[in-house]
């Protein structure tokens, strides 16, 4: 039995689409900035110590999402 590698293939990254990946994680930083934003505000305005430890976990999400975006971000680069 043979395995061949030829142009059918399939590839695993598609460096068409990673501009478009970036943009959406930038957009889902944005929105998950702004409920933290909201929640934090909300939370010292009504006295909520619930809002304001969901507002911590969201702060927790944010790193989350940076992290992987910078990930996205040193992928993008040409091997040395």
């Amino acid at each position: 039995m043979g395995h061949a590698h030829g142009a059918s293939a399939p590839s695993l990254t598609f460096p068409d689409d990673r501009e478009a990946r970036r943009s959406r994680m930038r957009i889902a930083l944005i929105i998950t900035a702004a409920v933290l934003a909201a929640e934090i505000v909300g939370g010292i305005l009504s006295h909520s110590l619930a809002l304001l430890a969901d507002a911590a976990h969201m702060f927790a999400d944010i790193g989350a999402l940076m992290l992987a975006y910078a990930a996205m971000t040193v992928a993008t680069r040409a091997p040395t």
